[in-house]
């Protein structure tokens, strides 16, 4: 692999011009990093973003961004990095968004990300809970929108049980049984009983 980056950054030194050397050494790059290095992602994630600007009608290249963006496991992220992850998978979100919807792998990266960031945002509730009502609302309603547009089930559970949750420590009984009678209906459909 570092003999190819060295060769692919001549090459790019040489011709600048051809845009598949700059694909090559970002994805050469996104290989070599340990996927909790967010600085080495984000040095592949630059070659791919000019890419991009220059050649915005060219999916594959936003393509490559946003699976770079994404190139981690959410699960492994340490706590200090939550806001940085989300942020990358965001901006991941915002490039995967735009591709063709009849590409296969772009409609599976799509959901993958879409998974990803609503995962993110579950760690960040859980273990940093923001002190604005309003503001959890919010996020809870939009990481289990993100889990209803891609059909992921237990996800739709965890968070309409959160969601329940949380309107009965603010005194909204009827609302929080209508949501808590949802996530076990979804539950019990899943045979996911666990936590609900």
């Amino acid at each position: 692999l570092g003999r190819a980056i060295a060769l692919l950054a001549a090459l790019r030194t040489e011709a600048p011009e051809v845009p598949e050397y700059t694909r090559l050494l970002a994805l050469c790059y996104r290989e070599r990093t340990d996927e909790m290095d967010f600085d080495k992602i984000d040095e592949a994630a630059a070659l791919l973003s000019e890419l991009v600007a220059k050649h915005p009608q060219v999916d594959d290249y936003r393509f490559d961004l946003s699976e770079t963006l994404s190139a981690f496991d959410v699960v492994r992220v340490p706590r200090e990095k939550y806001a940085a992850a989300e942020k990358r998978l965001r901006r991941a979100h915002e490039n995967v968004v735009q591709l063709d919807t009849t590409v296969p792998a772009y409609v599976v990266s799509r959901v993958h990300i879409e998974h990803k960031l609503s995962t993110s945002i579950k760690f960040q509730l859980r273990d940093d809970p923001p002190s604005d009502k309003n503001l959890a609302e919010r996020r809870y309603e939009e990481a289990l929108a993100i889990a209803r547009q891609i059909e992921d089930r237990r996800h739709q559970s965890w968070w309409l049980g959160v969601m329940g949750e949380n309107l009965i420590e603010h005194g909204n009984f009827e609302k929080a049984r209508e949501v808590l009678t949802e996530a076990l209906s979804i539950s019990e459909k899943i045979g996911f009983r666990r936590g609900v």
